[in-house]
């Protein structure tokens, strides 16, 4: 390390010693060290170990002013300062970790929201209704996807009626007309006897030459 030259407050009166002891305490608390003979760099030295003093657990009535170092005022108070220093790190070495922060105290809980039973009675009645018409709507789509309509059964056609065959009409034929057969002539009566035989012959031949069939067939009809 340092030799000490001079007195215990000589060797400390320039502030390096200081930095660098709170620097082995607590790594980086004194981040600058001004080495030169100036009055107020060694001040300022001063001031700085002052602060991590403080910064490590130093009571704030222990710690001594700047000038009651630089300017010897009050020497007892340096000393001092230094063994509350020592009692609280005097085991603790540059190598050690920092001490941990203090934890912070948890939170207060806040005290709790009066409740608005009445509002929400009101809001669990018309969530309730709701569900309600909800669970109706989806019953009914149920019953109407569930309900089979029976198959319409087609209507027999109705039997077509043959049409009867009008029965064929025979026409009747017509009778035959018989033929009417000449009476045999009368014989000829020969040497003069019955000559009137002869006219009465004579007479039937101009009558059945003169017969109508027809008048006949009339006659038999009616």
């Amino acid at each position: 390390g340092m030799t000490q030259t001079g007195t215990m407050f000589d060797w400390l009166e320039d502030g390096v010693v200081l930095c660098v002891l709170a620097n082995k305490l607590q790594a980086g608390i004194c981040p600058r060290i001004a080495r030169s003979t100036l009055k107020f760099k060694k001040m300022e030295n001063i001031s700085a170990f002052l602060q991590a003093c403080r910064k490590l657990g130093v009571q704030e009535h222990t710690v001594f002013e700047t000038v009651d170092l630089a300017e010897q005022k009050d020497l007892g108070l340096v000393t001092r300062c230094l063994l509350a220093l020592k009692r609280l790190h005097g085991s603790k070495t540059s190598s050690e970790p920092p001490p941990p922060p203090p934890k912070p105290s948890p939170p207060k809980p806040s005290p709790p929201k009066p409740v608005d039973t009445a509002s929400e009675l009101r809001a669990a009645k018309a969530e309730i209704a709701r569900l309600q018409a909800r669970v109706a709507d989806l019953e009914a789509e149920l019953s109407r996807a569930l309900t089979v309509k029976p198959p319409v059964a087609a209507e027999p056609a109705p039997p077509v009626a043959a049409k009867p065959s009008p029965p064929a009409t025979v026409k009747p034929s017509p009778p035959l007309a018989a033929t009417p057969v000449a009476p045999a002539a009368a014989p000829a009566v020969v040497g003069g006897r019955g000559g009137g035989f002869g006219l009465s012959a004579a007479l039937e031949r101009q009558k059945a030459a003169k017969y109508d069939l027809e008048a006949e067939r009339t006659v038999s009809k009616w």
